[in-house]
């Protein structure tokens, strides 16, 4: 049984072309797309493949519901250590903090709910989020390099859509203050890739399947690939639904 219907529940999304940060308190409904309308959620405004209206939030008694208004692509939903599919027209209940994924031709768009203080069956749920980054911890010595590897994914109007290889890494880094050699990036991917492997016990294909899954999992952030390869803080903005 579901108790409470005063739960706290947070949205934030980092357009990767402006470097905004738009966070919104789901209040009772936002839709999610490229043209949502006067009080929706934005993204990829000029992206052609994105919905106009991809994604409607609802605010339930019993959690959020998420339903794909999208007329063609499917949204990805983490959760824990799982990952769901919802497609057009289908929606699902959520009791607890997720994250987002509507994927585009050349990109991924990311949207992350968190959702505090929902109670299911007298007890409190999504206090903290469990995702499955934090059965995984990179060391800090490896992040300029996946941060290099993933830095088209997250902002490919500056990096291109193809991953970079590891001479352009390891020259984009050399030349942000941190030396390394393009033997040394191979290297530090490569135990990264043997270290996802060993915890997820799943074949991971190639540097480009490696580079989404630090992605999905937030591993490795848009704020990451600002910090080692671009050096520019983002801003902030704020609004209420």
């Amino acid at each position: 049984m579901h108790k409470s219907a005063d739960f706290e529940c947070e949205i934030l999304h980092e357009d990767w072309r402006t470097k905004i940060r738009v966070t919104a308190n789901l209040k009772k409904s936002l839709t999610i797309g490229r043209e949502p309308g006067r009080t929706g959620l934005v993204i990829g405004p000029s992206d052609p493949y994105v919905s106009s209206k991809a994604v409607l939030l609802t605010r339930r008694s019993d959690g959020v519901e998420i339903r794909n208004t999208s007329s063609h692509a499917q949204v990805d939903v983490q959760q824990s250590n799982a990952l769901r599919h919802i497609f057009p027209g289908e929606g699902i209940v959520m009791i607890s903090s997720f994250v987002m994924f509507l994927p585009s031709k050349d990109f991924t768009y990311q949207v992350s709910v968190d959702i505090e203080g929902l109670e299911v069956a007298g007890q409190r749920v999504g206090v903290t989020r469990r995702l499955l980054s934090q059965k995984i911890v990179i060391s800090e010595e490896r992040m300029p390099a996946l941060s290099g590897l993933c830095a088209s994914f997250l902002f490919p109007g500056r990096f291109g859509t193809s991953p970079l290889k590891a001479s352009q890494i390891a020259e984009i880094l050399t030349s942000r203050g941190h030396s390394v050699t393009a033997k040394a990036v191979k290297h530090k991917i490569q135990r990264t890739k043997d270290q996802v492997e060993q915890a997820t016990g799943n074949y991971v294909d190639d540097r480009e399947g490696l580079a989404q899954f630090l992605i999905r999992n937030r591993l490795v952030t848009a704020e990451h690939v600002r910090h080692y390869l671009i050096g520019e803080a983002p801003e902030e903005e704020s609004q209420n639904q």
